[in-house]
């Protein structure tokens, strides 16, 4: 009989994936029919504005995405058998990425190139910013999660994700401005590097261990 506990577990790394990998998806989907839409050069955002064909649906995504992620949280915050506050810190994280970047982006869209700055565009820049910041310090929480306990190796994944997310986010504020930077490739490095450490923190919350949090 399937354990109630090993049911979240495996719940918490399925919305995970589904959160996490739907990103990418989604936008190379929907690209195509975005004239001169460049991976490289813009930011995933723009396929969400009133000129993209399919913004609605970029949109919707988003909307969906931000759910997948409070519902991610819930699950992890449920899945342990002790909630300490290293384990609160990682759930709030996560909580505040979907409602962030997830439902504060579908709700209110960026503006479009060269557009004047609404309401719309002004809370999508600072709820999104809020969003990328809560899910770099993923990493760094899981980092204090593991320094008092003796797993040497997962304390340096997290650190190096945290450092060299950290710098992958801060190339991407830096280079936001400059219409012909490399801006989307380091939007979406910033996010494949936190996305791949959620997953690999999912499987290890998986796996049946007498404390999966402290």
């Amino acid at each position: 009989m399937i354990q109630p506990q090993s049911t979240l577990r495996l719940s918490l790394l399925i919305t995970l994936c589904l959160a996490c990998a739907g990103d990418f998806f989604v936008t190379l989907i929907l690209a195509p029919a975005y004239p001169d839409y460049s991976h490289l050069r813009m930011v995933m955002s723009e396929l969400g504005t009133s000129s993209s064909p399919y913004g609605i649906w970029m949109n919707r995504w988003w909307l969906f995405q931000g759910i997948l992620f409070i519902l991610s949280a819930g699950l992890l915050f449920k899945s342990c058998r002790t909630h300490g506050k290293r384990s609160l810190l990682i759930v709030l994280c996560m909580a505040l990425f979907g409602l962030g970047a997830g439902l504060g982006s579908g709700l209110f869209p960026l503006d479009p190139p060269g557009s004047s700055v609404s309401l719309s565009g002004q809370l999508h820049d600072t709820l999104a910013a809020i969003g990328f910041v809560a899910l770099a310090g993923i990493p760094f929480a899981g980092a204090l999660r593991f320094r008092n306990e003796n797993h040497t190796t997962r304390q340096v994944i997290s650190w190096s994700a945290f450092i060299g997310g950290l710098g992958l986010l801060v190339m991407f504020i830096v280079t936001e401005a400059q219409p012909e930077a490399m801006t989307g490739l380091w939007q979406r490095s910033f996010l494949f590097l936190e996305y791949a450490y959620l997953i690999w923190y999912g499987t290890l919350i998986s796996a049946p261990e007498p404390s999966c949090v402290s």
